[in-house]
């Protein structure tokens, strides 16, 4: 489970193995844009996403095997601003996280 956040700095998704969705959302929590995601456009995977700078957004795997990598522009800075969703539980709280990511996948699955 990957808590939905933003933060200031500019991410880049690139997608090497697998099938995942990244999941977009407005400041309240709904759905404004799912990216298939992966390694292959011919089945019409993102290979490579830009997440905008304060974009509320997220990511799971709908493959267990789903490899990404994951970078910012710039160097890295632990203290840099990062905000996690008030509408979405904690990471650490492993059966809410569980319970929300079930809830998530099928928002995403009816998403149109």
């Amino acid at each position: 489970y990957l808590r939905p956040h933003r933060h200031e700095d500019i991410e880049f998704w690139v997608g090497l193995r697998g099938d995942a969705r990244l999941v977009e959302f407005n400041d309240g929590g709904e759905i404004i844009r799912v990216h298939k995601f992966g390694p292959d456009p011919s089945i019409g995977q993102v290979t490579l996403y830009r997440v905008p700078s304060m974009r509320w957004h997220s990511a799971f795997a709908v493959e267990n095997d789903f490899v990404l990598i994951n970078f910012s522009e710039g160097p890295f800075n632990p203290n840099s601003y990062k905000e996690f969703a008030s509408w979405a539980p904690d990471e650490r709280d492993s059966e809410k996280g569980r319970i929300y990511l079930r809830e998530l996948q099928k928002r995403v699955s009816e998403f149109s």
